[in-house]
C-alpha cells in the first residue's frame, strides 16, 4: 500500500532537492510495486504519472531541471479536493421499536 500523503511529502523533498531524484525514484519503485492491490484510486493515479514521468527522465527526455518542473507541475495538477462529510453518501440504518418476544409456554 501506498499512501498519497507519503508521496507528496517525498515529492517536496525531490523538488527542494534535500533527496537526490535517484533516491526519490527508488522510494517510489520500492513502495509502490504492489499499490494496485489496497492504494486509493488518487494515490495510484499521482504514482503513475510519476512513473511516466521518470520512464521519461531514463530515455533522456528529461533532464533533472526539467523532471523537477514536471514533479511540481504534477503536484500541482493533482491537487487534494476536500469533499464536505456532510454531503456525502452514507449508510444509513432504521430499526423500528417492538414489543419484546415473550414465549408462554403451552399445556397440552
Amino acid at each position: 500500500m501506498i499512501q498519497e500523503y507519503d508521496v507528496r511529502e517525498k515529492m517536496a523533498s525531490a523538488i527542494k532537492r534535500e533527496i537526490s531524484i535517484p533516491n526519490f525514484a527508488r522510494w517510489i519503485m520500492s513502495n509502490s510495486w504492489n499499490m494496485h492491490r489496497d492504494s486509493s484510486k488518487s494515490a495510484i493515479d499521482l504514482v503513475s504519472e510519476i512513473h511516466a514521468l521518470l520512464a521519461e527522465r531514463d530515455d533522456f527526455s528529461l533532464d533533472d531541471d526539467a523532471f523537477l518542473r514536471e514533479l511540481l507541475t504534477l503536484d500541482k495538477a493533482l491537487d487534494v479536493t476536500v469533499v464536505n462529510f456532510a454531503d456525502a453518501p452514507r449508510m444509513v440504518y432504521s430499526f423500528r421499536y417492538s414489543e419484546p418476544f415473550v414465549l408462554v409456554p403451552v399445556r397440552a
